[in-house]
C-alpha cells in the first residue's frame, strides 16, 4: 500500500509540473496580442529589433498548426507591411525554422515531379487549417514552366523573391519542408 500510494504522489507531481509548464507557454491568441505593442517606424531601431526577437521567439515555440495560423493571420501581415525594409528582411531571418536556409539550399536539386508530390499535400494542410488557403498560396506560385529548379530550388517556386512574398509563403516552404523530411 505505501508503495502505491508514493507512485500515486509521483504521478500527482510530474502531472502538476508538466501543467504549470505547459500554462506558460505562448500561444497563438498571445502572440497576436504582441501586434499591439509593436513599436512605429520613429522608434529606435532597437526597440524595433526587440520587438521582431520577442515575436520570433514566440512564433518558435509555437506547435506547427498554431505557429502557421498566426503566420496567416490577416494582422500579423499588415504588421509585417508596415515595417521597414531593413526590418523585414530581419523579421524573415528570425522566424525561419531551423535548417530552413539549407533545405532551401539542398532543394535545388530536385527533379519538378518531386515539388508537385510535395506541394499537394503542403497545400491540403494548410487548407485544414485555413479555409481558402490553397487559393491565397497558389497564387504566390509560379506556372511550373517556369521553375528554374536547377539554380534557385524551392525559391523558384515563388513568383517572385520579394520579403512580402517570402513572408506570405512561410508557411507553405515549412509544410514543403516537413514533408519533404517524412520521405514524401
Amino acid at each position: 500500500m505505501p508503495s502505491i500510494l508514493c507512485l500515486l504522489v509521483v504521478w500527482l507531481g510530474v502531472f502538476l509540473c508538466l501543467r504549470l509548464i505547459s500554462s506558460g507557454k505562448p500561444t497563438a491568441a498571445a502572440t497576436l496580442e504582441l501586434l499591439r505593442a509593436k513599436p512605429g517606424a520613429a522608434e529606435g531601431a532597437e526597440r524595433r529589433h526587440a520587438w521582431i526577437a520577442l515575436m520570433s521567439s514566440r512564433l518558435a515555440v509555437l506547435d506547427l498548426d498554431s505557429r502557421h495560423r498566426t503566420l496567416m493571420d490577416s494582422r500579423l501581415r499588415s504588421a509585417f507591411l508596415d515595417l521597414s525594409p531593413e526590418d523585414q528582411a530581419l523579421f524573415l531571418k528570425s522566424i525561419e525554422t531551423p535548417g530552413q536556409r539549407e533545405f532551401v539550399e539542398g532543394s535545388k536539386g530536385w527533379s519538378a515531379g518531386r515539388y508537385e508530390r510535395l506541394l499537394q499535400p503542403a497545400l491540403a494542410d494548410l487548407e485544414e487549417l485555413k479555409t481558402g488557403s490553397t487559393a491565397q498560396f497558389e497564387a504566390l506560385l509560379a506556372d511550373s514552366s517556369k521553375w528554374k529548379i536547377a539554380t534557385s530550388g524551392l525559391i523558384s517556386v515563388l513568383k517572385d523573391e520579394s520579403l512580402l512574398t517570402r513572408f506570405d509563403a512561410q508557411p507553405l516552404i515549412e509544410r514543403i519542408q516537413i514533408h519533404s523530411q517524412m520521405g514524401r
